[in-house]
């Protein structure tokens, strides 16, 4: 009998919430029908599912080593998959970073990047009070480049998303924006007020 490979997508990072499907495969030459039994911590206990493929949100109890087997009528001697350990972690929470980090005038742009240890993530950037997000759509890069047209401290936010789950929004970037300083026209000479030709005057 050829054995069974368990397959688990998202892996290997898996996160509290996030739905993951598990299929055992059977690469078979011949057009056999299958039964298929899971095992979880190696129970010989009742299955743990009876079915090819399914897919569930996991929790932390979700955690565990999963083997599965196939079976068919002219099975002799099935065999166990190989197992495979599935870890479910914590919802994760993104770290934002804005640069420059200091202080910076209306009409500046600053560039925020959002950071997670894992992949396969797209991102969302808000700003105040995370009600809508900067762009609609999730992008791609972890960067996002802004640029600042309110005065007074401004807070930035980033969250990501696989698929159809979502991260934990992450604490806030927080930057001070002040007003352009406007230039100062001056004009030196004798007597501003009354210049002659052929006279030197400095502007500054």
């Amino acid at each position: 009998n050829p054995k069974p490979v368990v397959i688990i997508k998202p892996y290997p990072q898996v996160f509290s919430g996030e739905t993951v499907t598990f299929r055992c495969e059977i690469k078979s030459t011949e057009d056999i029908k299958w039964t298929y039994i899971w095992k979880k911590n190696g129970s010989t206990e009742k299955p743990y599912k009876e079915t090819q493929e399914f897919s569930i949100s996991v929790t932390d109890s979700d955690s565990g080593t999963y083997t599965c087997r196939g079976t068919s009528s002219d099975s002799q001697s099935p065999e166990d998959s190989d197992p495979v350990t599935l870890t479910v972690s914590a919802k994760p929470r993104p770290t934002v970073r804005v640069t420059p980090q200091s202080s910076v005038y209306t009409g500046d742009s600053v560039t925020l990047s959002c950071n997670l240890m894992s992949t396969g993530w797209t991102f969302l950037w808000y700003e105040g009070q995370k009600v809508n997000p900067l762009s609609p759509a999730a992008s791609d890069t972890n960067t996002h480049t802004v640029t600042v047209s309110k005065e007074g401290r401004v807070k930035y936010y980033c969250k990501a998303r696989r698929g159809v789950y979502y991260s934990e929004i992450s604490d806030p970037a927080t930057i001070t924006v002040t007003a352009r300083p406007k230039p100062q026209f001056s004009v030196q000479a004798a007597d501003p007020d009354n210049v002659f030709t052929g006279e030197t005057v400095t502007f500054s």
